[in-house]
């Protein structure tokens, strides 16, 4: 069909009062009888909102065929010629406002606040890596200035970010904008590692050994513990307890609601890991060389492998657990058995700081700056990069991305089959704590004591 029948028929679908029958005769007449329809313009939503409107208008459309001329106006008048009008089987329809164009939505410009990463390494079992990569392109929504250095990862649960701080501050932020909900006041002693978020509540341990439950909707004490030891890495929960590790060589399991101890397991050298919560046990690893996994009911030992030096903690993948020594060696774990299903001697220097995995890859960062991608089956090398000026700290990963902070301050967003750079920021500060990612957010403090969240750049 020509352009000029498909005007009449346009013109006819938003103007108001034309009958089925004469619908009928505009298609079946012949395209040298038809002329061009005069339409009243349309105007979209937005020009509406923005333009007085016009004075009364008929919008008037002029339609011939062989038999009759007949005028449809959009006030539901009668044609002129009625009498050589088509026969109608049914009345004129009655005059009806025409419906609005629809408008598209509007993507907001900021994400809503999902899901959660409640301690250091975003899930119980240590994982440190997300299903989701973030949006594309990102942009730094907000920053909000901590007052002192920002030394450990931040804790992200309910919409909101949980800072510590190394002058001993435990700030709630909203993830959205950034804005303090609640400050705690400082503790002498001040924090050096991440906040965990659990059964309502906020746990924190400080340099003098003192565990710090705080409230999480309100900043109010819950209740304080002495641990009889410094804690100098993050706690962990499973169900109603929090697990926390200290410098006496201990792992204390405690009762989240008041604190009471509900056992003590002592190794023979420092505990330097996060327990990693797998099921009913808690698996750690120490200083004296072993792995070992804990009943988290009543502290239970079962032996799980040995090492020379274990200088950090586990990453949790399937019936397997990922660690590194102090030696620079790295291995798989099975959990059922112990049985150690791959070791390799790196050239990365000391690894002290947990891995990352997901099904394709594991990810160590050695002390030499560098940070080696491993099959998860059978340990075959995928690639070995140095991003930037060497890693400081733990790699995260984020579907098929990974992230890192440098020596130098710069975060990096890289690839996780190649290694490859996608995007870099340069923080300002020193990066010693790693990213918090949550949905389409990443978090991150700095040593200077700035905490950023980044998100999806804003539609314009």
């Amino acid at each position: 069909m020509s352009g000029k029948p498909v005007n009449i028929l346009w013109a006819l679908a938003v103007t108001l009062g034309v009958t089925v029958a004469v619908v009928v005769g505009v298609l079946a007449a012949p395209r040298s009888a038809i002329t061009p329809s005069r339409i009243s313009p349309v105007t979209n939503s937005k020009e509406t909102a923005a333009t007085p409107a016009p004075t009364a208008q008929v919008a008037e459309v002029t339609v011939k065929t062989a038999e009759a001329t007949a005028v449809v106006a959009s006030s539901g008048t009668k044609p002129d010629n009625a009498a050589t009008r088509p026969a109608a089987t049914t009345p004129p329809a009655a005059a009806v406002e025409p419906p609005p164009r629809p408008v598209p939505p509007i993507v907001p410009p900021i994400p809503a606040a999902p899901a959660a990463w409640p301690s250091e390494r975003g899930t119980a079992d240590l994982s440190g890596a997300v299903a989701t990569a973030l949006p594309p392109q990102l942009e730094k929504r907000w920053t909000w200035e901590a007052g002192s250095s920002v030394a450990s990862s931040v804790a992200i649960s309910d919409g909101a970010v949980f800072v510590a701080t190394s002058k001993g501050v435990l700030a709630r932020l909203d993830l959205v904008t950034g804005k303090p909900v609640w400050t705690t006041p400082a503790v002498a002693a001040g924090y050096g590692v991440a906040p965990l978020v659990a059964n309502g509540a906020v746990f924190v341990g400080d340099s003098a050994g003192t565990l710090h439950a705080i409230e999480a909707a309100t900043g109010t004490k819950r209740w304080t513990v002495e641990l009889g030891g410094n804690v100098i890495i993050s706690a962990n929960a499973a169900g109603d307890a929090v697990l926390v590790c200290t410098e006496a060589n201990q792992l204390k399991c405690l009762a989240a609601a008041d604190g009471k101890e509900r056992w003590a397991f002592t190794a023979d050298q420092y505990i330097r890991s996060i327990p990693c919560v797998v099921g009913k046990e808690a698996i750690i690893a120490g200083c004296d060389g072993v792995l070992r996994a804990l009943a988290i009911a009543d502290g239970k030992e079962r032996f799980l492998a040995s090492a020379k030096n274990f200088g950090t903690g586990v990453a949790r993948l399937g019936d397997a657990v990922y660690i590194g020594a102090v030696e620079g060696d790295v291995m798989s774990v099975a959990l059922d058995d112990g049985k150690i299903r791959w070791s390799l001697s790196g050239d990365m220097g000391k690894v002290t700081m947990p891995a990352a995995v997901c099904p394709t890859a594991v990810l160590f960062a050695g002390e030499d700056g560098q940070v080696a991608a491993l099959d998860p089956k059978d340990g075959k090398a995928l690639w070995k990069i140095r991003p930037g000026e060497g890693a400081a700290t733990a790699p995260v990963i984020a579907g098929q991305e990974w992230w890192i902070g440098d020596s130098a301050g710069t975060l990096h967003r890289l690839e996780l089959a190649t290694g490859k750079l996608i995007w870099a920021w340069k923080a300002g500060g020193s990066l010693s704590g790693g990213v918090a990612i949550v949905g389409e957010w990443l978090v991150i403090g700095t040593g200077d004591g700035a905490v950023h969240a980044f998100t999806r750049t804003a539609a314009k």
